[in-house]
Parts: structure tokens; C-alpha cells; sequence
């Protein structure tokens, strides 16, 4: 009996084998208003662990302030990695996300994706959302922080556990950071470059243009007459040999990469011609016609509508209308 005794409270001193419930604020941005009537949601857990959720936007606790496309629900969470399905008006949103290892109150802030996807949402949310996410990550990094040995249990047989929780992830971290060193170098030496042959016809570079919107008649009779355009947004004249968008989000990547791909064995010059920059979507506070630019590189013609007024040149006059 006394060695069952003495196995239970080994088992309960010893860091990390005791999982505690914590309370989770999940916090859910809605930038697009996709969100039509009640935002339902399940959470499922790396144990098995499950429960529902119903958000709110109704500025009550834990909500904060009403109707701003906020939508906060509370759980009660053991496991740390979560899988979090949500569903409002026919449709529905999958990500996976991880719940701060904390004894303390914490929040995880997510946005919804145009592609039925959950994004991690990095810019801090406002409020106590803000605060425990905070909290969290110091409850987590502060013993790393810190420095020293794992401090002893104190009297009441608990003290230690904050610092010597931290050391595995002390290794996991330094694991993480090896790794990725590992990674750049490999991403260093096998990257593609662009290789100059000798005796190969060289192709122009395209710098990027601005087109005022009622040039782009201009523009398809004249700079673009014999090029095959692939447009983001709906061109104004049909076109047998264009090429149309129809993701109405889509990165300045994608895009780059779907018209490099139409151009594979095609006679006609590629050119991109861009309606609406709004539906290029960038990280950050980011120019998209500028991201976009730097993406293509002037391997083709790229024209923005209303684009930056520093992208005039010598064929500007080609497309003014007067």
C-alpha cells in the first residue's frame, strides 16, 4: 500500500505528467463578413478529447465588443494541439492550431481563409485576447528565459515545476533551430538559379506599367496587341486567346507561377494584366502591385490598373486616351 502511495505522488510531483485543464479564449476574425447567422464549432483534441463551441459577437464576456467581426468562444482544453472545425451558414472552416502549454488563462487568435481554411492570425488581438496571449507565451518562454537550474520543489511539493517543465522544451527548441539551420542551407545550395547560355537568343526584360482604366483599349491594340493575357478581374472585351482568374483570392505566387505555366509552349509573349489589386493577397501592410512586380522579376509584361504613377515610361503614351 505505502508503495502505491509513494507511486501516485511521484507521479504527480514529476513535471508535465499531470495535464491540467486550462481555460482558452479562442478568438475567430472574420475580414471578408462571411459569417451569416451562428458561428458553431468543434474542438477536437490530440488525445481525443472533444467538445462544441458557439461563438459569439455580441460584446459579452468573453466577447468584447459587439458586432465587429470578432467571434469569441471559451473551452476548457488538456491537450495542446487542436483541431478546431467551424461552420456558419452552409459553410465551414478546418485549421489546426496549438494551445499555449500554460497553468495560466490563454487565447489563440484565428482568421478565416477565402478557401474554407483557418489562418494562424499573428498581428496580436486586442484586449484580454491580447493580454493572454501575452501571458501565455511568457508563462511559456520565462524559465528559458530566465536561466539557472530547475528550481527544487518547495514545501508543499510544487514549487519546481514551472522551471523544470521548461527544459524539454528547452531541447525542442534547440532541435527546431538546428533543423532549420540545416534547411536554409540545403534550400541555399539546391535553389534554382536563372542560367545564361551562350549562343541563346536573350529574352527582354518587362518592366511593370501602369494603365489608366479607360486605356485598356489602347493597350490591346497596341503594347499587348499580339500577346497572350491572362487577366485578374473580368477583361472589358473577349478575347479567344485570354486567359481569366476566377479565384477571387489568390497570392501574388500563384499568380506568377499560373502564368508561367499557360506560357509553357505557347508561341505568343505572355503579359499579365491586373484589374483589381485588391484580390492579390499579401502579408503585412505589403503594396500588392509591388509584391506582385517583384514576383514576376520582368520575365513578362505586367500591367496594373491604376497601378503606382512611378510605373510610367516610355510607352506610357501608347495607352492615354488623352
Amino acid at each position: 500500500m505505502n508503495l502505491r502511495i509513494l507511486i501516485a505522488a511521484l507521479v504527480l510531483w514529476l513535471p508535465g505528467t499531470a495535464e491540467a485543464q486550462r481555460q482558452v479564449d479562442v478568438f475567430v476574425v472574420d475580414p471578408g463578413q462571411m459569417v451569416q447567422g451562428t458561428l458553431l464549432g468543434r474542438a477536437r483534441g490530440n488525445s481525443g478529447q472533444s467538445m462544441e463551441l458557439v461563438f459569439h459577437d455580441d460584446g459579452r464576456e468573453p466577447d468584447e465588443a459587439a458586432n465587429d467581426h470578432v467571434y469569441v468562444a471559451r473551452m476548457n482544453m488538456t491537450d495542446t494541439s487542436v483541431q478546431l472545425t467551424l461552420t456558419a451558414g452552409g459553410k465551414q472552416w478546418t485549421g489546426n492550431t496549438v494551445v499555449p502549454d500554460s497553468e495560466a488563462r490563454v487565447a489563440i487568435r484565428l482568421r478565416l481563409g477565402p478557401e474554407g481554411g483557418l489562418v494562424m492570425d499573428h498581428g496580436g488581438p486586442t484586449g484580454s485576447a491580447e493580454r493572454g496571449a501575452g501571458n501565455s507565451f511568457k508563462a511559456f518562454l520565462g524559465p528559458l528565459i530566465a536561466g539557472g537550474p530547475p528550481e527544487p520543489p518547495g514545501p508543499g511539493g510544487g514549487g519546481g515545476m514551472g522551471s523544470s517543465a521548461a527544459w524539454p522544451w528547452a531541447f525542442l527548441l534547440l532541435g527546431l533551430g538546428f533543423g532549420l539551420g540545416v534547411g536554409i542551407r540545403w534550400v541555399g545550395r539546391n535553389r534554382a538559379h536563372t542560367l545564361v547560355l551562350r549562343g541563346a537568343e536573350a529574352s527582354p526584360h518587362h518592366s511593370p506599367r501602369r494603365v489608366p482604366a479607360d486605356g485598356l483599349g489602347a493597350l490591346l491594340s497596341g503594347p499587348l496587341a499580339d500577346a497572350r493575357i491572362v487577366w485578374l478581374g473580368e477583361p472589358p472585351v473577349e478575347d479567344a486567346h485570354a486567359l481569366v482568374c476566377e479565384q477571387h483570392r489568390v497570392t501574388p505566387a500563384e499568380l506568377v507561377a499560373a502564368v508561367e505555366q499557360a506560357g509553357v509552349g505557347s508561341a505568343m509573349p505572355m503579359a499579365l494584366v491586373v484589374m483589381d489589386v485588391a484580390r492579390l493577397e499579401v502579408s503585412g501592410r505589403a503594396d500588392p502591385a509591388v509584391t506582385l512586380a517583384k514576383g514576376v522579376g520582368g520575365r513578362f509584361a505586367l500591367w496594373v490598373v491604376d497601378g503606382p504613377t512611378d510605373w510610367d515610361g516610355p510607352d506610357q503614351d501608347a495607352v492615354r486616351t488623352g
